[in-house]
């Protein structure tokens, strides 16, 4: 009888024999623990889906990372996200194995958002909720008609998101809604009568927007931030907001009759803005109005204006000239406040004089220029091209001489615009929104990229010291946060074509807790949290000068007693103190 040998006492020097009895169902063992092992090693071959419950509603996300929330009623609102915990520093070697998977964070699927790449609200959804969608990769979102109204920061911060249909149904659109996102164009549906606060604030690439003739309110800082060369004001508009309209792109912008208040600031960097007309509406000019308007050469208002605040048109050296309908002595009862030099140092028009208006020939190219009027016996500079070149063409000059010759105007006159052959296009080259950012402490800020050549696009971009600002990109933009500790590093952004730009990132130390004041109801808990540059800084106490109304544990677990008000002192490491305010009801 020969006798059986296990398998691995076999090697390439010495062949023993084996039973083939035992043989047999051994090859079958090891058959069905390579299909075992094949089965659960495709099993981490496809992406997850999750999926789950919030309110009333059912959600999943699909292994092509689209959101599907399906049911009847609202989408509920989703809580602030939490503060980021502080990571500390190790002065240990990083270990050689692969670090485990972080656990999702968030409640349904926010947990995820990193992985949605689409949105689909299903029918039968009425409203969706703060913060729903907040924070995602979407490139497309479907609202169906049956949603009526569009919380506050409801799509809050999706930079990949492009373009948005809103459907005729929704009659509201909340504070926020969609600051921070990538959209390049929008129309706003029938029956929306307010844009609220910062609706489409630092939406950087948002160029056109259709406004109907419901809205009446633009609220403050609503546009702020926004390329915004495509804003027309609707004609039954009544009031824009403070900062509504600031630091956007447009060369002339129409201000219908029916606006009887303009806020601080609403104008406040629209650096491109070349002229203004105010309506007759318009009495009081606020402080900061056309702050920082570095191109506007003219602005037109009637006498009714009896008040011009402090530095409404501080920084416009390129004022030349003022259109006032009524006359010299009128001009001089205006209660003008501080800072405004540039606008009194300007050629005032007044009113019955005798003027030629200048009009501009596109001469084959697209685009429109405004009229100019200038008093006669005044000279006129010559304005740089606001028109588009046609194909294959740019700009040489106008007809009259190139821009900033100052010429005679003696008639009614027509400037003409003269193109060239195109010559080589030249390098590839990129700018930044910004150059340089300083956070105080804890903070981020998205980065829009321009490109010179439209079909180039980021290859990489790069922190020089991570342990201060960190780094992530999408599309035309990326984020930069601060991270561990204070200090300054630089941020370079590389193109698929070479171009390269830097920002400068300096972050200061600061500490902050994750709120100055709570309302808690009685039972009710709160954890304390803090933000902090350098992450080292830790909290090391609590304390609460009244525990019968709130107490606080070791770990800044506050918990609401009674009716009334404590404060809690927290110590950090570095023997510095916050103070938390908590309001029991």
């Amino acid at each position: 009888m020969t006798d059986t040998v296990p398998i691995s006492a076999v090697t390439e020097q010495e062949e023993l024999p084996v039973n083939k009895k035992s043989y047999f169902p051994m090859r079958i063992i090891m058959a069905v623990c390579l299909v075992s092992f094949l089965c659960v090693l495709c099993s981490f071959s496809f992406a997850e889906t999750h999926s789950g419950t919030w309110g009333d509603l059912t959600w999943n996300l699909s292994e092509e990372g689209v959101l599907t929330v399906s049911g009847n009623g609202p989408i509920n609102d989703f809580p602030e996200p939490p503060a980021e915990e502080p990571v500390e520093e190790s002065m240990e070697e990083p270990s050689a194995e692969e670090p485990p998977a972080e656990e999702p964070s968030g409640e349904a699927w926010h947990a995820y958002s990193a992985q949605i790449k689409s949105i689909v609200i299903g029918n039968g959804i009425t409203s969706v909720g703060k913060r729903a969608f907040s924070t995602t990769d979407a490139t497309s979102i479907t609202i169906p008609d049956t949603v009526t109204m569009l919380d506050q920061q409801a799509f809050a911060d999706n930079v990949c998101l492009e373009e948005i249909v809103i459907p005729n149904s929704v009659t509201k659109i909340g504070a926020s809604a969609f600051e921070m996102c990538g959209l390049k164009s929008i129309v706003i549906p029938n029956g929306i009568t307010t844009i609220e606060g910062y609706t489409f604030w630092r939406c950087s690439d948002l160029s056109t927007v259709v406004l109907p003739d419901s809205v009446t309110s633009i609220g403050d800082g609503a546009f702020m931030e926004c390329e915004g060369s495509g804003i027309q004001l609707p004609k039954k508009l009544v009031s824009i907001g403070k900062d509504a309209l600031s630091w956007c792109c447009f060369k002339t912008i129409s201000i219908p009759e029916s606006v009887t208040e303009i806020g601080e600031s609403a104008f406040l960097g629209c650096g491109d803005l070349e002229t203004i007309t105010l309506p007759a509406s318009i009495n009081k000019i606020e402080a900061s109005t056309f702050n920082f308007c570095t191109q506007m050469s003219s602005i037109t208002f009637t006498k009714n204006v009896g008040t011009i605040g402090a530095e409404a048109f501080s920084e416009c050296q390129a004022l030349k000239d003022v259109y006032y309908s009524g006359t010299k002595e009128d001009a001089e009862k205006i209660a003008i406040d501080i800072g405004n030099e540039n606008l009194q140092g300007a050629t005032w028009h007044y009113s019955g004089e005798e003027t030629w208006t200048i009009k501009f020939d596109a001469n084959g190219g697209t685009g429109t220029m405004n009229d100019v009027t200038v008093k006669k016996g005044d000279q006129y500079t010559l304005p740089s091209c606001g028109f588009t070149a046609p194909s294959g063409k740019e700009f040489d000059k106008w007809d009259k001489g190139t821009p900033e010759t100052a010429i005679e105007i003696t008639a009614d006159t027509v400037i003409t615009a003269l193109w060239k052959d195109q010559g080589p296009p030249p390098p590839a080259s990129i700018t930044l929104s910004k150059n340089k950012v300083i956070f105080e402490g804890v903070d981020r800020q998205i980065i829009t990229v321009t490109f010179s050549d439209p079909e180039d696009s980021i290859a990489s971009v790069t922190s020089e010291e991570p342990a201060v600002a960190k780094v992530r990109f999408s599309g035309n933009k990326f984020t930069v946060s601060s991270s561990k500790k204070a200090g300054k590093t630089s941020v370079t952004v590389t193109t698929v074509k070479g171009a390269t730009a830097t920002l400068q990132v300096k972050v200061k130390e600061n500490w902050a807790l994750n709120a100055r004041k709570i309302t808690l109801k009685k039972g009710k808990t709160f954890k304390i949290k803090l933000l902090a540059v350098p992450s080292t800084v830790k909290m090391k106490a609590f304390k609460s000068d009244k525990p019968q109304i709130a107490t606080v544990d070791s770990k800044g677990k506050v918990k609401a007693i009674k009716k009334g008000k404590a404060t809690i002192t927290v110590t950090l490491s570095n023997r510095k103190t916050l103070k938390l305010r908590v309001k029991v009801k």
